[in-house]
Order: C-alpha cells, then structure tokens, then sequence
C-alpha cells in the first residue's frame, strides 16, 4: 500500500514493508519535511527495510526534504527505494549501516554524510541524483560496493572528511571523485571511468589544492572528460594505478568481461574490502582481489601473442 506520512522513530523499533514495488511511504503534499526521520541514540537498533520512500521537498542546507533523515542515531536502512526527494538520505553526526538500497532520481544529493558523521555505505546502486553521495564537515564514511553512476557528480569530497573509497564502480558522472577544503579520501581498488565525457572541464579524480590529501592507489581510471584525457588534476594514480579499458558487458551492466584488465589487480589490505562483492559472492578469488565493486567469479583469459610470418 501507499502511507502519506512523514514517519518520526525516536527507538529501537523496525519498520518492513513487503517490497518497494508494493509499499510506499511518501511526504507528497506535505510541504517541506523529511519523509522518514530517525532522531536519538533510541534508534541505534532501529531498522527501516522494503519500501519505496519518496516525495521530500525542503534543501539540503536545512537538511530538509530527505528521504531519510539521522540526526544523532545510527540505524540500519536497508532493501529500500530512495527516490523522487530533493535528497535521498542525509545524516547528522550519524553513523547508520546503509546496505542494499537503490538511491535514484534525487534533485539534490543521493547521498550526503555531514557534521562527525561515520555511516557504512555498502552494496548500494546510487544513480540519476545530483550529487552520487557528499561527504561533508569532519564526515569519515565507509564507501565500498557500490555502483555510482550517472550523477551531476560522483563523490564530493569536502570540509575535512575523510571517506574510505574502497572497491566502487563510478562511471558516467560528472566529475567521478572531487576533492576540496581539506578533505583526504582513501581511494582504493575502484574503477573511476568515462566521468565528464561532455565537457573538458570535467576529472576522473579532481583535487583542487587547498589542503587536501587524498591517498590515491590500486584504482582503474580511464577516459575521463570529453577528450578522454582527463583522468587525475591536482593528484596522480599511485601504487598499483591503470589506465584501461575495463571492459563492462555493457547496456548498463557494469560487471566485467573475462579479459578485463582490473580481474586481481587490487590491493587486499585495502582498507574496508568487505567479505563479499556487490553481488553477494566472495570478495577474493584467485587470491587476489579485483578493482571494481564486482569480483569476477571464474577464470580470467590470458591474453596471447599470436606471431605470423
């Protein structure tokens, strides 16, 4: 069914709907609220899972118009469709499990992290916002598992967060990660790739200079901005980096083909490479993990040299 509501959790209680195919919680009519709030260390054990949450308006400097709002409590969100708000989910000095949602079609932020706020961000499919996900004002995530793609922006980085970016798959935004005022990510293992391919002023990872300090390692970034050329500013790929074709199936299916350059070429002390992939399936095979949010679960193909005379 369909409850027009804005939902209030001040405990540990859990709410599950059936499916976000078949139940809906929507503030449409509202006025500017949150469709669904958790607020207070009481919903450290609340959980919110099998809907459909959409139709918050407000603006993000408020924090209002989200269709989940933390604000100083960490529950579990998960198996849920977060779309048609001004933003998708938002915390304030959070740190909620968000896992398995798909986050679509936000006017504003997918996503944003704000104010000592440290949620697990994992095997989500975040596509179609503003933003993908904002980590703002001393904001530490962790980022893992998740697809990104076809956002204004990928990852926002700024105001001294510190996200962990570990075995993402980010394509089709605007500018794939940015970095500024002080912000220090750690990008490993992920796949940052054809960001910004409408305009030369777009990056795969772009920092600006003012502070920040990203750690950059074991990434494949590749054919980014309109020229294809635009891969790093202000940074550089280190240890472990590639620049290649990842070779996705393709239409939108971001696993990868048996040949791809990225099949165990990440790094295993990543920090934060979780137990499985974005599918479910173990996180390393062949002893060696892969860079991209899916691990490829057979055999890869050895390229050969084929030599005519």
């Amino acid at each position: 069914g369909t409850y027009i509501e804005a939902v209030y959790i001040n405990k540990g209680i859990a709410l599950v709907g059936v499916g976000s195919n078949s139940t809906t919680i929507t503030a449409t009519g509202l006025g500017f609220t949150n469709t669904v709030t958790f607020s207070g260390i009481a919903t450290n054990n609340a959980s919110i899972s099998g809907f459909r949450i959409t139709g918050a308006i407000g603006d993000e400097e408020s924090l209002i118009g989200l269709g989940i709002y933390c604000t100083n409590g960490s529950p579990t969100i998960t198996n849920n469709t977060i779309s048609g708000n001004y933003c998708g989910i938002g915390f304030d000095s959070s740190s909620p499990i968000i896992f398995n949602n798909t986050i679509i079609g936000n006017g504003g932020y997918g996503i944003i992290s704000y104010n000592f706020s440290f949620p697990t961000i994992n095997h989500n499919t975040i596509t179609g916002n503003g933003y993908g996900i904002c980590c703002s004002y001393y904001s530490s995530p962790s980022i893992t598992n998740n697809t990104i793609s076809r956002n204004d922006d990928g990852i926002f980085c700024e105001d001294f967060s510190s996200p962990t970016i570990t075995n993402n798959t980010i394509s089709n935004n605007g500018y794939g990660i940015y970095c500024e005022n002080s912000s220090s990510p750690t990008i490993t293992n992920n796949i940052i790739t054809e960001n910004g391919t409408t305009s030369t002023d777009y990056y795969g990872i772009y920092n600006t200079n003012d502070g920040d300090t990203p750690i950059i390692d074991y990434n494949c970034v590749w054919r980014n901005g309109s020229g294809g050329n635009n891969n790093y500013y202000g940074c550089s790929g280190g240890l472990g980096s590639i620049s290649a074709d990842p070779q996705f199936i393709g239409g939108g299916n971001f696993h990868l083909g048996s040949s791809s350059p990225c099949i165990d070429k990440g790094s295993n002390t990543a920090p934060g490479i979780p137990l499985t992939d974005k599918d479910g399936n173990p996180r390393i095979i062949n002893g060696i993990v892969d860079i991209r949010a899916y691990e490829f679960q057979g055999t890869p193909t050895i390229p050969t040299l084929t030599i005519t005379t």
